[in-house]
């Protein structure tokens, strides 16, 4: 196994879910000016969908971890397969939250605000669960732990 490309995964994993949790933070804060708490959330969510692309990009590439996985061990590359259209399903999600952020009406704001709120505390389970999936899938392959909070 490439240590390269598992320390890089481990890095990115950890801007990963620094990123999560920012968005977390941001869609509970409280609404109060409505214009501050969509300008805060979208950008947690472009600083998400950034560090999800810069993740892809790491894991999917041809040195990447991923690609580590399959050649270390074959019976795992329909999960690999999976992990990447996660990747893609979620950054798709991701846009469209963007998108439905963007169009959030300021005169009924608190009933878009709980949409808004639904809609990524689905996003960030998914995310969630993905991140366990890959740990799961490197531990298989190679007994090695990634880390469950890096």
């Amino acid at each position: 196994m490439g240590n390269d490309a598992l320390s890089a995964a481990g890095r990115h994993r950890a801007v990963l879910l620094d990123a999560a949790a920012g968005l977390e933070f941001a869609i509970a804060s409280p609404i109060g000016r409505g214009v501050a708490w969509r300008e805060h959330v979208d950008g947690e969510l472009h600083r998400l969908r950034g560090a999800l692309a810069d993740h892809t990009q790491e894991v999917e590439g041809e040195e990447g971890l991923l690609a580590d996985l399959v050649h270390q061990a074959p019976r795992l590359s329909n999960r690999v397969k999976m992990l990447k259209k996660e990747h893609r399903d979620m950054d798709e999600q991701i846009g469209e939250i963007i998108h439905v952020l963007g169009a959030m009406p300021m005169d009924g704001l608190e009933d878009a605000t709980e949409d808004i709120r639904e809609r990524t505390l689905a996003l960030l389970g998914k995310l969630s669960r993905h991140r366990q999936k890959g740990a799961d899938m490197v531990y298989r392959a190679y007994d090695v732990d990634i880390g469950g909070l890096g």
